[in-house]
C-alpha cells in the first residue's frame, strides 16, 4: 500500500506559503497617520524642507491670520498625479503668537485617475482600510460608529489620543475643547479617538452631498484623499499657548 501521507504536508506547506506571501504584500497599520512623516503641527518652513521644496510665496494662500493654507499642483502622491495639493495650516489657539502648524493634507485627483491603484497604495502605505470604527462626538459624547462603504474608506491608526497625547496636552485638551462633557464622556473621547486618520472618497462632492446642492456638482468626478491630524495640532497647541 502507497503511503499518501506526506501530501497533506505538502498541502500544509504551500497554503503557508501562499499565506506568507500575501502578508508580505500588506501593509501594518501605523500607529499615527500622517503624510510621508512630517509631524502634525509642524511649520511651513518644516514642510517644505521635508519635501525638498523651495518655498515661493505664490504657493501660499492665506485664509486669515489664524490660518493658510500651501498650494502644490499636478503633484505625484499615492501613485497618482494629484491635480491640485492643499497643505492646511492654522492656529487653535486665543494667542495670535502661536505658529500656523500642519494639520491637515488634502489630494484632489482628476477624473481619469486610477482609482483602484490609489486605493492599492493607500493600503500599501497605511494598512487595511477600517471596517468598522467607534467614535465618541466632541459635542455631546454621544458614541458614532463608522462602518465601512464603497463610496468612502477610512484608515485609522493604531494609536488614540490617550496614547499619543501626554497628560499635559490631554489636560489642555480636555479643558478647551471638551469642557461641556462630562469626565467620563471626555475620557471616551480620548480613549476611543484616533491619533490622525486617512479618508478617501469616491468623488469630493458626494461625501459633501448634503452641504453640495445637486445642481452645483459638476457632472465629472474629483476623487479625494484626506490626512487630517486637526485633533492633534489642536492639542499640542493648546498645551504650549
Amino acid at each position: 500500500m502507497k503511503n499518501h501521507g506526506y501530501i497533506p504536508c505538502i498541502g500544509l506547506l504551500l497554503c503557508l506559503l501562499v499565506v506568507l506571501c500575501a502578508c508580505a504584500g500588506k501593509a501594518e497599520t501605523p500607529d499615527t497617520m500622517e503624510f510621508e512623516g512630517i509631524p502634525w503641527n509642524a511649520s511651513v518652513e518644516e514642510v517644505c524642507q521635508a519635501l525638498e521644496l523651495e518655498f515661493d510665496p505664490a504657493m501660499w494662500e492665506e485664509e486669515s491670520e489664524r490660518g493658510g493654507t500651501l498650494r502644490l499642483e499636478n503633484w505625484d502622491a499615492f501613485g497618482q498625479t494629484a491635480q491640485i495639493v492643499y497643505f492646511n495650516f492654522a492656529n487653535f489657539t486665543d494667542d495670535p503668537t502661536v505658529p500656523l502648524g500642519l494639520c491637515q493634507v488634502h489630494f484632489f485627483y482628476t477624473a481619469d485617475c486610477d482609482q483602484q491603484a490609489l486605493l492599492d497604495a493607500l493600503r500599501a502605505e497605511y494598512g487595511p482600510e477600517a471596517e468598522e470604527y467607534v467614535r465618541y462626538s466632541s459635542i455631546d459624547g454621544e458614541a458614532q460608529t463608522w462602518v465601512d462603504n464603497e463610496q468612502l474608506k477610512y484608515w485609522f491608526p493604531k494609536m488614540t489620543l490617550a496614547g499619543t497625547l501626554s497628560d499635559a496636552e490631554q489636560s489642555a485638551l480636555r479643558e478647551a475643547y471638551l469642557s461641556e462633557l462630562s469626565d467620563e464622556a471626555a475620557a471616551n473621547y480620548i480613549n476611543a479617538e484616533p491619533a490622525g486618520s486617512v479618508l478617501w472618497a469616491e468623488n469630493y462632492f458626494d461625501a459633501f452631498s448634503s452641504l453640495i446642492p445637486e445642481e452645483e456638482k459638476p457632472d465629472e468626478i474629483e476623487p479625494w484623499v484626506r490626512v487630517n491630524g486637526e485633533i492633534l495640532t489642536l492639542a499640542l497647541q493648546l498645551s504650549e499657548a
